[in-house]
């Protein structure tokens, strides 16, 4: 899976990107668990026996890890100016696209963070509490 995910943590992901990879993911569980399809075993089951995540849950763990790292970088620093910065002009007609601000904003609601994530000043203990949340989430198959 690390192979799978790598530089997941900015990338701006939709459902439709995260089926394939969660198809995948369980395809391989199953193979390694040496359950078939017929056994009628749920996913959650599945990824509670083998002791790991979600795809999903993962990459909101990496994005959230990324953003307090960007978050806490002096403001001169390219990344957290590209991060933070908006682009001006025109956009082109229909709807915008996902950013990798909205999937990290995504993120933060579905952790509970209630602060939004660019008050940098308590994003240790936000993360912290994030990542037991997204384990908690996840062993609940939510």
């Amino acid at each position: 899976m690390s192979v799978l995910l790598h530089s997941g943590e900015i990338w701006a992901v939709v459902k439709q990107h995260i089926s394939p990879l969660a198809v995948f993911q369980i395809n391989c569980l199953r193979r390694i668990c040496g359950i078939s399809l017929r056994d009628h075993v749920p996913n959650v089951v599945i990824l509670n026996r083998c002791n790991t995540l979600s795809v999903e849950s993962q990459l909101e763990g990496k994005r959230l890890r990324w953003l307090g790292h960007v978050s806490r970088m002096p403001n001169d620093r390219l990344p957290k100016k590209l991060l933070f910065g908006e682009v001006k002009g025109l956009r082109p007609p229909g709807r915008p696209r996902s950013s990798f601000n909205d999937v990290a904003l995504r993120d933060c609601q579905h952790c509970r963070i209630s602060r939004p994530y660019r008050d940098v000043r308590h994003v240790r203990s936000l993360l912290a509490r994030s990542f037991s949340v997204v384990l908690l989430l996840a062993a609940h198959g939510a």
